[in-house]
């Protein structure tokens, strides 16, 4: 059942701020330490140190979908309020493909329920855009660069891979502008 929110893709957000898209080489930045200045809520703290004892082998399978509560960290919105994120992970041509939507201001999630082929076909057709992502040992990363601004989700799951954390950041000018820290249930 859905409720009253709004929708936004990666896509339209990196192309609200950039005028291309592309995963890097990946970054020596330990996202589990961005609450370690404070600033962070509960919930936030609590991903980021799941996020530090987490593994980056949940995306196996041809597709994999998560969907579960996202919490921001900016001057927007309240930090111990849970929005919805929702990510899927499909193997092509030897690549990494990731979709993903945020959801804001829904009163539960949009896309409990569905297979993991169906949340991509619902996030692509709300927008989101496969982009390659960068499996390293230890994480999956993707980036959205250009040279005034800088988009960056890391992944990790726990043991099981039933749970996805999610650790985003939005740059620029070189400074922090944004943070997002997502507690996602396997689909």
């Amino acid at each position: 059942m859905r409720h009253k929110g709004f929708l936004i893709s990666f896509a339209t957000l990196a192309l609200a701020f950039t005028s291309s898209a592309f995963a890097d080489q990946g970054s020596s930045v330990d996202p589990s330490q961005f609450c370690d200045g404070g600033g962070c809520s509960t919930p936030m703290i609590a991903i980021a140190k799941a996020y530090g004892e987490g593994f980056a082998d949940f995306a196996q399978k041809d597709i994999s979908g998560f969907s579960g509560k996202c919490f921001h960290l900016d001057n927007i919105y309240d930090p111990n309020y849970a929005h919805y994120g929702a990510f899927t992970f499909a193997h092509e041509k030897n690549q990494l493909f990731i979709n993903g939507m945020f959801g804001f201001f829904y009163e539960e999630d949009p896309y409990s329920g569905l297979s993991a082929v169906d949340l991509r076909s619902a996030l692509e057709k709300n927008g989101s855009k496969g982009t390659a992502g960068v499996v390293r040992a230890d994480h999956i990363e993707l980036a959205y660069i250009e040279p005034s601004s800088e988009i960056r989700y890391w992944y990790r799951s726990d043991k099981i891979k039933k749970t996805l954390f999610v650790i985003g950041r939005q740059m620029a000018a070189g400074s922090t502008t944004s943070l997002v820290f997502c507690k996602l249930l396997a689909h």
